[in-house]
């Protein structure tokens, strides 16, 4: 299982990456991808987005073009895939499950029957982690990486940054 190294920094600081992709840890990149996130992480955002209690915040990191496309594929994926299993579960299941729940309960199941179809993919997303991704963590922002040489040199340039020790997910 990859490990993730943690980096975090003040909400208001403006982050200085060093100059290596952040996904492929080549050197050189020749572009800059902005990645979002909200005070809720990025799958509760999707779903209730536009919800004057949740804080986004973003972040332009160095990549390349190919591997930012990539990392977007994936964050995409994730989130269709979300949306695919509430469809799912609203449309195929919940009408076969309706009459052998109670009314006060549906809601509840119907929640239930969305995240036990969503193991696969949280299981997915903790043994194959992105190899960069950020989120709010109160007025601190952690940012992920998957390669520790790429997550020290982070924190080296960060000067207020702490780096974590390893955080496998379990």
């Amino acid at each position: 299982m990859p490990t993730v190294f943690i980096v975090k920094t003040s909400k208001n600081h403006a982050a200085l990456f060093p100059s290596t992709c952040v996904v492929c840890g080549e050197s050189e990149p020749d572009h800059n991808m902005k990645v979002v996130t909200s005070s809720f992480g990025r799958w509760i955002s999707l779903l209730a987005y536009g919800l004057p209690f949740l804080s986004f915040h973003s972040v332009d990191a160095p990549a390349h073009k190919d591997c930012i496309w990539s990392l977007h594929r994936r964050r995409a994926f994730s989130w269709i895939l979300i949306a695919a299993n509430i469809a799912f579960v609203i449309f195929w299941i919940w009408p076969k499950l309706k009459g052998a729940v109670p009314a006060s309960a549906e809601i509840w199941v119907m929640c239930g029957t969305v995240l036990v179809l969503m193991i696969p993919q949280l299981v997915f997303e903790f043994l194959y982690p992105p190899s960069f991704d950020i989120e709010l963590d109160g007025a601190l922002i952690r940012y992920e990486f998957t390669n520790e040489k790429l997550a020290e040199d982070f924190a080296e340039n960060n000067q207020n940054a702490e780096l974590f020790d390893v955080d496998t997910r379990f």
